[in-house]
């Protein structure tokens, strides 16, 4: 029996892929999983809140600075792709040190808001951070793109590593103001090294065929996904963080460093799930619309995979998250529990259709992603505002739950209509 398993893994790319994939993920999630509970005795929730916030303005600039063209990088053909992505290099650095002029500006004319004025001493560092961001988003399509799964998780390992390496090591010595962000940014930019010297050792003929009129012809191929993503991508990262930068203005720090712990913990077991399945199903997804314009075929396989593997971790969160975290992380973190026992549906929902959905970007509708995208926007900052009106955190986690989680049960019926159907031909 034991013989024929490994010969029917073999026998499938498909489940030997998200195998890789999944071991690599195992790796890189295991460290902060167990190390957790020793930085939430050495950082207090405000650091944590000042980290989570970083996070926030990070994610939703990263995105910015790409313009969006990172999500199609799977969809042209080899050459044209490797243009492109070139072409994002140039533009992410570009308008990153743009930002950096402006948040220098903002700064040294005292013009930001008080509620933020915990990052006076890391703005300078945040467009490097937004620019480290778009590159490991790029670079990871990039070679997602190619099937090379060891790598990606390589790359996971090396950035998750070297992050808490430095958050340890920092507080260690006593430099806890800083040390969560210094962590993050110093694993951000050894999990790009990874991936660059990848793509370097392995695409060495291909720069001979990269050239600035190739990669403005791609460029304008594509123009829908900075016309369309970048907007829905903007407005679901803005809407992903919502809850980080409302509660910072109309709360306190350590609401917000709660939340962040909250929603790290709950994301690694679904990252740790989900991350390898997607990496497949987004190549495997791109070639089958390439070929025949149709991925029903692994949208429902992949589904069904999804939903196998969420429901166990699900259930056992929902139940005894309010008794585990305080127990795990420590007394100060007793909030999480409950924060984790509401958010846990959402985290499940999100955790199965967030995969497919990027069918989206294959089948080119995006003008139907940024419609879903605005009008969850406007759900979720009513239904945070709901708690917020009545200074009840918990209040607005709830509701933030419920109001998204149906949110992404309509995502999944967009996603699954266009899973089939391509439109105009790849270059």
């Amino acid at each position: 029996m034991r013989k024929l398993n490994l010969d029917y893994i073999k026998k499938n790319p498909f489940l030997r892929n998200i195998l890789v994939g999944l071991f690599g993920t195992v790796g890189a999630q295991a460290l902060p999983i167990l190390l957790s509970p020793v930085l939430t005795r050495m950082y207090s929730p405000a650091m944590f809140g000042v980290l989570g916030l970083f996070m926030s303005l990070v994610s939703i600039f990263g995105v910015l600075v790409s313009l969006g063209y990172s999500k199609c990088l799977l969809v042209p053909k080899r050459f044209s792709g490797f243009n492109l992505l070139i072409f994002i290099c140039g533009i992410s650095f570009v308008f990153s040190c743009v930002l950096l002029l402006i948040f220098g500006g903002i700064t040294s004319l005292h013009l930001l808001p008080k509620q933020f004025e915990t990052l006076h001493g890391l703005v300078y560092v945040l467009p490097l951070s937004i620019f480290l961001f778009a590159m490991y988003d790029s670079f990871y399509c990039w070679v997602n793109r190619h099937k090379r799964f060891k790598t990606l998780g390589l790359s996971k390992i090396v950035q998750s590593f070297f992050l808490i390496s430095v958050q340890l090591l920092l507080a260690f010595f006593h430099y806890v103001s800083f040390g969560l962000v210094a962590g993050y940014v110093v694993g951000q930019f050894f999990g790009v090294l990874v991936l660059f010297i990848a793509i370097i050792q392995k695409n060495k003929n291909v720069f001979h065929h990269f050239s600035m009129k190739r990669a403005k012809l791609v460029a304008k191929r594509y123009m829908i996904f900075p016309v369309f993503t970048l907007p829905a991508e903007l407005i679901s990262s803005f809407s992903g963080q919502l809850p980080t930068i409302l509660f910072t203005s109309f709360f306190s720090l350590e609401v917000v460093g709660i939340y962040h712990l909250t929603s790290r913990v709950l994301s690694a077991p679904i990252s740790l799930l989900s991350s390898a399945v997607t990496d497949v199903f987004r190549e495997r997804a791109a070639q089958d619309f390439r070929e025949n314009g149709d991925c029903r075929d692994i949208f429902m396989k992949t589904f069904k995979l999804l939903i196998l593997l969420g429901i166990g971790p699900s259930i056992v969160l929902f139940i005894f998250s309010p008794k585990l975290f305080p127990f795990i992380f420590g007394s100060n973190w007793k909030d999480a529990g409950i924060y984790a026992q509401i958010l846990t549906p959402l985290f499940f929902i999100r955790f199965v259709v967030s995969p497919l959905s990027y069918v989206l970007y294959i089948a080119e509708k995006i003008k139907y992603d940024l419609v879903w995208q605005t009008a969850l926007l406007i759900v979720t900052a009513v239904s945070l505002y709901i708690g917020i009106h009545f200074g009840s955190p918990k209040l607005s986690i709830l509701l933030f739950s419920v109001s998204y989680s149906i949110m992404y049960g309509l995502y999944f019926l967009l996603s699954y209509k266009f899973a089939k159907s391509s439109s105009s031909p790849h270059l």
